[in-house]
């Protein structure tokens, strides 16, 4: 049994370290008109308390390996702000899909476990409805091609002929930037 969830605005997964795919950015400068250094952050993976970042997702930078995720203020997501989300129609697909995650991504029926829920006051005690599971297997199927795509992107940036790997050079190889 999966849990209901509707978001309060409580603000805890904003705290969290929302890791974040090229199609998660495209999607955000497209709608929020935002340059990809405003809302992208490289961090190291001591930056994270559980090493959860996928192996597929790590970049071989100028100034070692990193991971891409939204950028943070006063240690909450830069988009958070006046106590709301401030691209709520336009969030990362992870935020979207919080606080759940997949149980088995491999079979037709998909059932989301609580991932994560560090005090969030929008879970309930009742069975997720069919609508609501209908609406997080679109979200994770979308969630799942733009991380395909990603890990692919990143293959690509990681070999080992390239030489410039600074953060610029990465943002022109994603087709953020000219």
């Amino acid at each position: 049994m999966t849990p209901e969830f509707e978001c309060k605005n409580c603000g805890t997964c904003c705290s969290q370290i929302p890791l974040i795919v090229a199609g998660d950015v495209y999607h955000i400068i497209r709608h929020v008109k935002v340059r990809p250094e405003e809302i992208v952050h490289l961090y190291e993976m001591d930056d994270f308390e559980e090493d959860f970042a996928p192996d597929d997702q790590l970049l071989q930078m100028e100034n070692g390996v990193r991971v891409m995720g939204m950028k943070r203020v006063d240690d909450r997501c830069v988009f958070r702000t006046n106590g709301r989300c401030a691209i709520y129609a336009h969030r990362p697909l992870m935020c979207a899909m919080h606080p759940y995650m997949p149980r088995d991504p491999n079979e037709d029926v998909l059932e989301f476990n609580v991932q994560c829920h560090h005090g969030c006051k929008g879970l309930t005690k009742g069975p997720m409805s069919l609508e609501h599971l209908k609406r997080f297997r679109l979200a994770f199927d979308r969630f799942s091609e733009r991380e395909w795509d990603y890990d692919d992107m990143v293959k690509r940036w990681n070999r080992k002929d390239r030489k410039d790997r600074s953060e610029r050079a990465f943002f022109k190889f994603l087709g953020l930037i000219e």
